[in-house]
């Protein structure tokens, strides 16, 4: 597919597969850069890895020391282009990312919207609901799915209008994407992992328009990060010299930031 299939695909369907986006040489830096990581149990998320038994997970993941190269995909030129074609050039980073081993905390429909942090509308004048939401996510899979193993994503496209159209949309779709692609799925669509019988490593990080619902979203997904790492949160140099270098915005105020904390949703359980 071309750029304009892409964007048409993310707006129609709210998801695309970039067919072989990261060559094997990067599949297998950022592999086993991701299982030597977690090698030191002290490196999960502590109050969200060990959740649930069995899996590894680090919020906020390409921010850590140790794991600086997983975010040489953020200057992937292609999944770059079909972003700015899909936002009309207005591509933000969303300070959200994570890196998976045998994730299993979302094996049920859901979506990735960040409200359960969002401050009402009455104290910000914006919601998850609006239209002008464009947040998308992005993931790939850096272990190869057996056949046995069945798809390893799940979504119900075009699911992703629901919130200001009310029309559900219940038929599910197995997206089967293989090692290396990158999936772009916006963040209101319903998707779930599928099943792995072999360690399945992943990583998923997000970009949105450059707006107002983008900065909340990213405010929230810093808060809940924190939460989850139980650590400040700081902008890897790494990371920002990548975005830098592929004209990205990402800043955040911090005076902004820290009225974001005092009026958003307690995070406690996140």
């Amino acid at each position: 597919m071309d750029i304009n299939e892409h964007a048409n695909n993310l707006k129609d369907y709210g998801i695309t597969v970039i067919d072989n986006a990261l060559s094997n040489d990067c599949v297998e830096r950022c592999r086993k850069t991701i299982i030597k990581y977690f090698n030191d149990k002290n490196n999960l998320s502590k109050s969200y890895g060990g959740r649930i038994g069995g899996q590894k997970v680090k919020a906020d993941g390409f921010n850590y020391k140790g794991l600086e190269i997983c975010s040489e995909v953020v200057e992937n030129k292609l999944v770059i282009d079909v972003l700015k074609k899909v936002l009309d050039n207005n591509v933000r980073w969303l300070h959200h990312s994570d890196v998976h081993i045998n994730f299993i905390g979302a094996k049920s429909f859901h979506d990735d919207l960040q409200d359960r942090l969002w401050p009402s509308r009455d104290k910000c004048g914006i919601g998850t609901k609006d239209e002008d939401y464009e947040v998308y996510r992005l993931g790939t899979y850096l272990t190869e799915p057996d056949e046995k193993d069945g798809a390893p994503f799940f979504v119900k496209p075009k699911s992703h209008t629901t919130r200001y159209t009310g029309i559900h949309y219940d038929e599910a779709y197995e997206v089967n994407a293989k090692k290396g692609d990158i999936i772009i799925f916006h963040s209101a669509l319903l998707h779930h992992g599928g099943n792995m019988l072999k360690d399945r490593v992943s990583m998923f990080w997000a970009f949105g328009n450059d707006n107002l619902h983008s900065k909340y979203h990213s405010m929230a997904a810093i808060k809940r990060q924190m939460n989850q790492n139980q650590s400040e949160y700081t902008l890897s140099k790494i990371l920002s010299s990548r975005l830098d270098k592929c004209n990205i915005k990402y800043e955040i105020d911090e005076k902004e930031l820290r009225e974001f904390m005092e009026i958003s949703k307690d995070s406690a359980k996140y």
